[in-house]
């Protein structure tokens, strides 16, 4: 049941920005309004500008503006994404595909009087880095298990932590 829903998780990202009301998720937060789709390790939230990124089963991103209900994708796997995460001070965005055994690292660039909220306009990404990791085996056979084999820590603006569901880490700097 809960690999069905991502396999739509992107479409589901769009029904609830759709139907949301943007100021009710700046106010409170993605977390509080939407808990059960925070569990996914494929979204993120980051609160500062208001952007949720959504990795999708085909290897793309989509990567929502709240503000303004608009919805960007970026291509940068092959295989699904397994984790996404925002580092702290918002200029990085990581994702993680476990089929490709790779994370990537993606600046977050917007111009000066978009980050001061005077322009609506989309960030402009690219991948600026990219890691080959070994691929994390499942405890146990199953697609239930494949959402939970691991999610991305940031530790600082500029270092993150993959850390496997076994309890492995693989440490990696921007």
């Amino acid at each position: 049941m809960p690999t069905d829903v991502v396999d739509l998780l992107v479409e589901v990202m769009d029904i609830i920005m759709y139907c949301l009301e943007g100021s009710l998720v700046k106010k409170k937060g993605l977390q509080e309004c939407f808990p059960a789709i925070c569990r996914f390790y494929m979204v993120s939230y980051y609160e500062r500008s208001h952007r949720i990124a959504v990795g999708a089963r085909n290897g793309s991103v989509a990567l929502y503006d709240i503000r303004t209900g608009k919805c960007q994708t970026i291509h940068g796997h092959k295989g699904p994404i397994t984790a996404v995460a925002f580092a702290p001070d918002g200029r990085y965005l990581a994702t993680y595909s476990n089929t490709d055994s790779h994370i990537s690292f993606w600046q977050m660039n917007t111009s000066l009087l978009g980050s001061i909220g005077m322009l609506n306009s989309a960030p402009q990404l690219r991948c600026i880095k990219t890691y080959q990791v070994p691929p994390v085996q499942p405890a146990s056979p199953g697609p239930h298990n494949a959402l939970r084999l691991a999610r991305l820590i940031w530790t600082s603006n500029r270092n993150i932590i993959l850390m496997a569901h076994d309890g492995k880490e693989h440490r990696f700097m921007v």
